[in-house]
């Protein structure tokens, strides 16, 4: 029986090159763990959207890249990156199932952090779940007054989940209308959250395979937007 299949994964700038992303985490691990290294990640978001399963990737995982010809260049038999390698002190906020009886814990988590990788259901936002929609919105006001309030830095990437759920999504034409739907579907959120609109990505955790192109989508978005 054949497996889930393989998704494009997008950010709002453009498809994000499968190939093309290993070879560039792979070329630059040494400025990249640099980078990371001491960077505190938070991993915030709606309940069921992936943040165990992406806290357990970062936190104790590997990624393993097969043999395989990019760019021209083929990569050797055997690169695997340990993401302990990355040394991140890495948080993952408690589920607010619809009250605020958890927010003292999530500003404290957010003020703390360098990083939010702030994870949502692309699929319901997607097909304009209203309640969905503005659950994210009210997390990003709040996220906002927050870094307002003490003139905090931390950056926020949007990462949408569950595109596997999206009918189109393994073709990067299809790719490209779907996260303009998703992007225009939250685009008040964004907004609200004074966040960059190029700190949006759509992936799937659904198996090993697009967890790990996700992941290093997500870890190659980060570090050029800092060397930027």
């Amino acid at each position: 029986m054949a497996g889930p299949a393989v998704i494009v994964i997008i950010a709002i700038g453009g498809v994000i090159m499968l190939g093309a992303a290993a070879f560039f985490v792979l070329k630059k691990w040494e400025k990249i763990k640099l980078f990371f290294k001491g960077k505190r990640i938070a991993i915030l978001g709606p309940e069921g959207c992936g943040k165990t399963t992406l806290y357990d990737i970062i936190h104790k995982g590997k990624l393993n890249i097969p043999d395989q010809k990019i760019m021209g260049i083929r990569l050797k038999k055997g690169n695997i990156l340990y993401m302990d390698e990355l040394k991140v002190y890495i948080k993952e906020g408690v589920d607010i199932p619809g009250d605020d009886r958890n927010l003292n814990e999530w500003q404290k988590i957010v003020m703390e952090s360098d990083i939010v990788l702030y994870l949502f259901n692309s699929k319901l936002v997607y097909d304009n779940n209203e309640n969905y929609i503005n659950r994210i919105y009210n997390d990003m006001r709040i996220f906002n007054s927050w870094k307002k309030e003490k003139k905090n830095t931390t950056v926020v990437l949007l990462v949408g989940t569950f595109a596997d759920h999206i009918k189109g999504m393994e073709e990067k034409n299809e790719a490209k209308s779907i996260i303009k739907i998703i992007h225009d579907n939250i685009n008040d959120a964004i907004n609200q959250g004074d966040i960059d609109h190029n700190n949006l990505i759509i992936g799937s955790l659904i198996d090993e395979e697009n967890s790990k192109n996700l992941v290093l989508a997500i870890i190659k978005l980060l570090y050029k937007k800092n060397r930027q």
